[in-house]
């Protein structure tokens, strides 16, 4: 009798802890599964496609055939939970050195927090990953923890095509190989205006930047970097290396440690522009290493000045 008591209630429990497991399992995998849910709107110029969600987010990067419509964020979003995305890769970036977002993405003031990207050996990582005459305003991204490989920004990867960027600010942490920036990796023919990171970049390679990695026949104004920047070659406080290119009313704040050309505002100044700007970090390298700018050649520096220390 008592044995059969004893084996009834081993089973009542035995059953009740496996169920209980179930259960954990489903909610562990519910919380962090991806869904896709359309947003509101049909992403033209008088209707956008509204984004309120992180659900609405990962819908725009499963339909690649939407990426050149318009959006309008109309929420801040918690993205918290695409850090077990993808089996720990996190997010998928909007765009790709194949497709590239070619649509106008306005954040209408609004931000997206912890967004969440691991894919060390991918290339054209950010929340955006390529761009072609896109237009993005007005976002902002707090906590960002980015990681990939060339041509990696929090906001964007790689612009290109006359794509213009405004009104956008990064906080968190950026990391890649080459080309790398706290806002954008590699900003290519195209336009940054009153931006602001204080991302901590690290870059492995060449090309990295506070603000901006690369930025080749572009223009960047009214923008700043505060965050900490650690590289190897070609390493500035706001941009790693500025080539047939405008930098004005910008500054740099945070220290750069570098090996070979490191500079507290730009490392490399080739056929370029530099006005009214200036750096107060500390700057160390190991060799060719400036307060303001390392390398410049066939350039123009005015109105600019730098107070940190040089070793």
């Amino acid at each position: 009798m008592r044995r059969s008591m004893m084996k009834e209630m081993i089973n009542k429990y035995s059953n009740r802890i496996f169920f209980t497991i179930l259960l954990m399992l489903f909610v562990s995998v519910t919380v962090s599964a991806q869904v896709a849910i359309p947003p509101a709107g049909s992403g033209t110029l008088g209707e956008p496609y509204l984004v309120a969600s992180l659900e609405n987010l990962y819908w725009i990067t499963q339909n690649s055939g939407e990426w050149g419509k318009y959006y309008e964020q109309t929420a801040d979003i918690d993205a918290v939970s695409t850090s077990s995305w993808d089996g720990g890769a996190g997010f998928t970036p909007i765009g790709n050195n194949f497709i590239k977002f070619t649509g106008t993405y306005d954040g209408k003031e609004h931000f997206i927090n912890a967004l969440y990207i691991n894919r060390n050996t991918t290339n054209y990582i950010g929340l955006f990953g390529s761009t072609c005459s896109a237009n993005i305003r007005n976002l902002g991204l707090t906590n960002v923890d980015i990681n990939g490989g060339h041509m990696v920004g929090s906001l964007v990867g790689y612009t290109d095509c006359n794509s213009s960027i405004s009104n956008c600010y990064a906080t968190g942490d950026v990391g890649g190989v080459r080309s790398v920036g706290g806002l954008v990796g590699f900003n290519n023919e195209s336009n940054i205006f009153d931006c602001y990171t204080t991302d901590t970049v690290n870059g492995d390679n060449y090309a990295i930047g506070g603000l901006v990695g690369d930025n080749w026949s572009s223009t960047i104004s009214n923008c700043y970097a505060t965050g900490g920047v650690v590289g190897n070659d070609y390493v500035g406080g706001l941009v790693g290396d500025n080539w047939s290119s405008t930098i004005s009313n910008c500054f740099a704040a945070g220290d750069v440690v570098g090996n070979i050309y490191t500079g507290g505002l730009v490392a490399l100044n080739s056929q370029s522009s530099i006005s009214n700007c200036y750096a107060t970090g500390d700057v160390a390298g190991s060799t060719y290493t400036a307060g303001l700018a390392v390398y410049n050649a066939n350039s123009t520096i005015s109105n600019c000045y730098a107070t940190g220390g040089v070793v």
